[in-house]
C-alpha cells in the first residue's frame, strides 16, 4: 500500500524515464532513512525531555526551542496541552535510564536526525502513545462494524476502509495528539452509546449493574483523556457523553453519572495541576491566541472577514485537501445520522443527535473562530481526526441502510479513493504537498 502512491509520479515525464508503471508501483520508497520532524512533534518531545532531565515544563534550557511554543513571563513553553507529554515523559524516563537520549549531539548541526538513540526513543514513544491508541480504536471499530451485521466480506471491507482509508491512519505513524484523542473519544462513544442498546442484543453481553458501572467509569476516563489532549472536540463531546450516561440508565442514572464523573476526574485533575504552570490558568495556550505566540505563528491567523471565513470553511471541508476530498467515505456519515434519528432506538437517536450537534459546532468553530491555517499546512485538515472514527461509524450505518446497489457501489469507490489518499499521507503527514497527489487534487477539486 505504501508503494502505490509512487505510481502517481508517472504524470511526470522525467520521472518515468521510459520505465513501465509497474516499476513505480513495485519500487521501494525513495528514502534516506531519516525524516524531518515536525515542529509539532518537536514541541511535545522537547517537553518530555525537559520534564525527565530538568524536572520542568520550561524550555529555557532545551537544546533548541521548537517553533511551536509560547513565551510567558520571559519563559518558553510548548504551546501544546501538557498531559500527553507528561504521560510520555514516564516512558521516556525509562528510556533515559537505559541510555537513550532525545535530541542529543549538536542541535545546530541537527545531529539528532542521525542519532540512533534519538530515533529509537521516538519510535518507542510513538508506538506506545499513538500506535497502541490507533490499534485499540481500529480493533474496536471492527467489533462495532461486525455488530451492524452483513456478510464477512462486507464487514472486512468496511473495517479495512477505516483502518487504511482515513487520516486516522495517515497520522498514526507520527507522534501527535489527534490520534490519541480520536481513539479515546471513540472509545467513550462506543461505551456510552453503542454498548447500551444501540446494537443488537446479541452484540452486548454481561450488562449487569457492576459491569455497567465499570463501563461508564471507563467511558468517563476516556472522555477526560480526549478533553485534555484535544480540547475542542473533547469539550463538545464530554457533556454529551455525561448526558447519555444519565439518560441511558433509567434505573441508575445518577449512579452512572457519578461513575462517569469519577472516571473523568483523573485526567482533568492532572491537566488542572500542569496547565497553570504554563499559562497561569487551566485554559490551554491556544485559548490565548495570538497572545504569547511568536510572530511566525501569529501570521497564520488568516483573514477574519465573513467572506474569507466562508471560503475557508468550504475549503477545509471540500477543498483540494479538505476532509471530504481525502476521505469521501465520510460523505455517507450524515445519511447514517439521519437514519438513526428517523428509525433508531432511543439510545441510537441520542447518539445521532449528540454527533450532529457536536459536529456542526466543531465545523463552525474551526471555520470561523480558529486560526485559518488549514491545520498548520499539514496533510489534510488534521483537527477533524478526533471525530473521524465516530463519523466513519455512521458512514457504515448508512451503508447498511442503503436500499440501492448504486449507493453501495458509490461507497466502495469512495473507499478506494480514501485508502489511496490516506496511504499517500502516511508517507509524511506533516507535509501537505505530496508530489503529484497534490497536483491531482488541484485538478479534480
Amino acid at each position: 500500500l505504501v508503494s502505490v502512491p509512487y505510481a502517481l509520479k508517472a504524470a511526470d515525464a522525467e520521472t518515468l524515464g521510459g520505465k513501465p508503471l509497474s516499476a513505480f508501483v513495485l519500487a521501494a520508497p525513495d528514502s534516506t532513512g531519516t525524516q524531518a520532524e515536525s515542529t509539532n512533534t518537536q514541541s511535545r518531545l522537547m517537553t518530555m525531555k525537559m520534564i525527565v532531565e530538568h524536572g520542568t515544563l520550561r524550555l529555557d534550557d532545551a537544546p533548541f526551542v521548537p517553533v511551536d511554543h509560547v513565551t510567558i513571563d520571559g519563559h518558553d513553553y510548548s504551546d501544546k496541552p501538557p498531559v500527553l507529554p507528561a504521560i510520555g515523559s514516564v516512558i521516556y524516563a525509562g528510556l533515559h535510564r537505559l541510555g537513550y537520549d532525545l535530541y542529543g549531539g549538536d542541535p545546530a548541526k541537527k545531529e539528532y536526525r542521525r542519532s540512533r538513540d534519538h530515533q529509537f526513543a521516538v519510535l518507542v514513544l510513538t508506538l506506545a502513545l499513538v500506535g497502541l491508541s490507533s490499534a485499540a480504536a481500529t480493533a474496536s471499530m471492527g467489533r462495532r462494524i461486525a455488530a451492524l451485521g452483513g456478510d464477512e466480506t462486507t464487514r472486512s471491507g468496511l473495517w479495512l476502509a477505516f483502518a487504511f482509508g482515513t487520516l486516522f491512519f495517515s497520522y498514526a505513524v507520527e507522534l501527535n495528539n489527534h490520534v490519541v484523542a480520536g481513539a479515546a473519544l471513540w472509545g467513550a462513544f462506543a461505551l456510552v452509546f453503542l454498548a447500551s442498546g444501540a446494537e443488537p442484543p446479541e452484540a452486548v453481553s454481561g450488562d449487569g449493574p457492576t459491569q455497567s458501572g465499570l463501563r461508564t467509569t471507563a467511558a468517563g476516563l476516556l472522555a477526560g483523556v480526549a478533553l485534555v489532549t484535544d480540547p475542542p472536540a473533547g469539550a463538545l463531546f464530554l457533556p454529551l457523553f455525561a448526558w447519555q450516561a444519565w439518560a441511558g440508565n433509567a434505573r441508575n442514572g445518577r449512579r452512572a453519572l457519578a461513575g462517569f464523573t469519577l472516571g473523568a476526574a483523573p485526567p482533568l485533575l492532572l491537566h488542572c495541576l500542569l496547565q497553570p504552570l504554563v499559562t497561569g490558568s487551566v485554559l490551554p495556550a491556544q485559548c490565548y491566541y495570538p497572545r504569547f505566540f511568536p510572530e511566525t505563528l501569529q501570521a497564520e491567523a488568516g483573514a477574519s472577514d465573513l467572506a474569507s471565513r466562508l471560503s475557508y470553511t468550504a475549503r477545509i471541508l471540500a477543498g483540494p485537501f479538505g476532509l471530504l476530498a481525502l476521505t469521501p467515505t465520510l460523505l455517507f456519515s450524515p445519511l447514517g445520522i439521519a437514519h438513526v434519528l428517523r428509525r433508531g432506538t432511543s439510545s441510537q437517536r441520542r447518539a445521532g443527535a449528540a454527533t450532529a450537534i457536536a459536529s456542526v459546532i466543531l465545523v463552525v468553530y474551526y471555520g470561523f473562530a480558529a486560526p485559518a491555517n488549514h491545520g498548520g499546512e499539514a496533510y489534510g485538515f488534521r483537527w477533524f481526526i478526533a471525530v473521524t472514527p465516530v463519523w466513519y461509524y455512521f458512514a457504515c450505518v448508512a451503508y447498511h441502510a442503503a436500499r440501492y446497489r448504486s449507493l453501495r457501489a458509490a461507497f466502495w469507490c469512495c473507499a478506494a479513493w480514501s485508502i489511496a489518499a490516506a496511504t499517500s499521507g502516511a508517507q509524511s503527514p506533516w507535509l501537505r504537498e505530496h508530489g503529484n497527489w497534490w497536483l491531482l487534487g488541484k485538478v479534480l477539486f
